[in-house]
This record gives structure tokens, sequence and C-alpha cells, in this order.
């Protein structure tokens, strides 16, 4: 949920925004990212029902195809630039012209620096997920619970746990 919701997040920047050419721009992005949402949607199902990890794989590949769909949704969005959002916008404005321009500004700025670092985030959990933890840290995390639960039975163990509640907020 939490990767979706950043695209949920960016459909509402842009189809809220008080600047045309923002809104044009980036309907036009959202346009190419509409089939995401079934891909979201399907992943989420598949994800609740069918995420296990095994003893050979702690980190599920449904939790790969979850993260390459966030990878996807950060690339699209980032196709708008902020200098296209500041560019965007005439050179005499209004006063509440201004004001729109400041807040839209400070929102996706906060959008976009939130999202780089849960892209970092992410890659760091897979990092430690799918490579790290089936070959240098083997034993760390294991798995358990007919697939349902991680163990986790070393200080690397618990900050990839740390790290991946994190990353679902």
């Amino acid at each position: 949920m939490s990767h979706y919701s950043f695209f949920l997040t960016f459909t509402v920047l842009i189809h809220y925004s008080e600047n045309q050419k923002i809104k044009t721009a980036g309907l036009k992005i959202l346009k190419k990212m509409r089939p995401l949402h079934g891909f979201y949607l399907a992943s989420m199902i598949i994800g609740f029902f069918f995420a296990q990890c095994k003893a050979t794989s702690v980190y599920p590949t449904t939790f790969l195809v979850s993260a390459s769909l966030f990878c996807i949704t950060y690339y699209l969005c980032n196709t708008l630039k902020m200098e296209e959002i500041e560019a965007a916008w005439d050179k005499n404005l209004s006063e509440k012209d201004a004001a729109a321009k400041s807040l839209t500004e400070l929102q996706f700025k906060t959008f976009f620096s939130s999202f780089r670092m849960m892209a970092f985030w992410h890659f760091l959990e897979i990092a430690l997920g799918k490579l790290f933890f089936e070959t240098l840290l083997d034993g760390a995390v294991t798995c358990g619970g007919e697939g349902k639960e991680w163990h986790y039975r070393t200080g690397a163990g618990h900050l990839f746990l740390m790290l991946h509640i994190i990353g679902t907020m």
C-alpha cells in the first residue's frame, strides 16, 4: 500500500493544482501511468494471499514485484521536473497566485523529497533482503511459520525489520 500511496499522492497533486500548465503536463504523465492502477491492485491481492518466504529466499518474489512497480512510478513521476513546475507560473503574479505558487512548489518539493528518500530506503531494503541475506548475512533472517514469518537472528536481521516497517509507512 505504501508504494501505491505515492502514486495516489502524485495524482492528487496534479488534479488539484491551481496551475493549468502543471495540470496539463501532469495529466500527460498520469495517462501513461493509468495501467499501473491494475498492476498495483493485482500486486496487493497476490501479495496478500501468496507472499511467502522460503528457506532458500527470505525475501518473497511478490515484494520484488511491488518494488518494481514503485520504481516505475518513481521514474514516471520524476519526468515532471521541479524546473517545469517553477517555470509554469507567470512572472507578475497577484498575491493570491504568488501564495498558490509558493504552496504548490512546497508540496511538490516535499513530495519528491519523500519519494527520493523512500526510493533509497527500498533499494537498501531490497539489497539486504534479496542479496545480502542470501549471501553474506545468511541466517540473519530466517523463514518460519510455513512461509508467513520472518525470524530475526542478528542485529542485521533486526535492522532489516526496522527498514521494512518504516518502508511500509
